[in-house]
């Protein structure tokens, strides 16, 4: 590279030492086959934000497509949605007759990357964004957040998409029961405040304004799965209370040492927890790339 191809902000940088770099990070939102809207984000700002982000913060479905993001895999996520998790073979309530799981994880996760499309490892081991997922401690409720390597990467995206009543039990990690981090905290927006983050982007997979409604008749059919785990439980029965306060945090936050880019859904985003039908996938898709567009331009301006 000449000389004529520094840009002069660059050598100003590096001639009069600047502030301290913000810390970055970015988080998302757990939801099942609703993150194909997080794919379509991540994919269209994948040039012009790798190695932005200092760190990552990820619930359930969400942390698979983080480490799409993080190894550099533009499309991967995307494939996989259209491609495997529409299917029966991942989604089936006709196995929950069988008193089996209705939502196939270990084909979702650990078959689709060992047989079809293998995360790249040795990217992911080697960025310079860290990455964290959060799971939900099913003996005690709490949340737990964990930085996975890259031996344990699968078992830990596993325990964190682990989501109750569409699975019969938690999953196991490091010898303790986990289910879906999103259970205990749905969108981690001031676990990352609290981390340090100074700049956030937090992509989440329902439309602004959406708030949940209790499911009486799925907790009294489900809930017998679960009872041994009393505080999981009683977390479950209340767990459009606990979403509800979340999504008013995130959409209301407010601070002076932290500037937040929410990214939404469209109001006429139709994808939902278990939607296979492959019009509606893309159409989600599409509409994630485009909100995608739209922060890289932001992002853009800043540097």
């Amino acid at each position: 590279m000449g000389l004529k191809d520094i840009k002069p902000a660059d050598l100003i940088r590096k001639i009069i030492p600047g502030r301290p770099k913000k810390k970055w990070a970015l988080v998302l939102e757990g939801g099942a086959m609703r993150c194909i809207f997080t794919a379509g984000v991540l994919d269209a700002i994948q040039e012009t934000a790798q190695g932005r982000f200092d760190f990552i913060l990820s619930v359930s479905a969400g942390a698979g497509c983080g480490v799409s993001f993080m190894a550099d895999q533009k499309g991967r996520s995307q494939k996989i949605f259209l491609n495997y998790l529409s299917t029966s073979e991942f989604i089936d309530f006709r196995r929950f007759l069988k008193g089996r799981h209705i939502m196939d994880l270990g084909y979702a996760i650990k078959e689709i990357n060992d047989k079809i499309l293998p995360i790249n490892v040795e990217k992911y081991s080697s960025s310079k964004t860290a990455f964290y997922t959060v799971l939900t401690c099913a003996e005690t409720g709490e949340p737990v957040c964990i930085k996975p390597d890259k031996e344990d990467l699968l078992d830990a995206i596993i325990a964190s998409c682990n989501l109750p009543y569409l699975t019969t039990h938690p999953a196991e990690y490091k010898g303790r029961k986990y289910v879906d981090g999103g259970v205990a905290i749905p969108i981690p927006l001031k676990m990352a405040v609290d981390m340090g983050a100074e700049k956030i982007v937090t992509i989440m997979t329902r439309p602004e304004g959406f708030h949940k409604t209790k499911s009486r008749l799925l907790h009294k059919v489900m809930s017998p799965f679960f009872k041994e785990f009393r505080n999981l439980s009683e977390l479950l029965q209340n767990d459009d209370v606990t979403y509800n306060i979340n999504k008013t945090y995130v959409e209301n936050f407010q601070s002076d040492t932290v500037e937040h880019f929410p990214i939404v859904p469209p109001a006429d985003f139709k994808v939902d927890r278990l939607t296979t039908r492959q019009e509606t996938l893309k159409q989600g898709y599409a509409m994630g790339v485009i909100e995608g567009l739209k922060l890289s331009e932001k992002l853009k301006a800043m540097d």
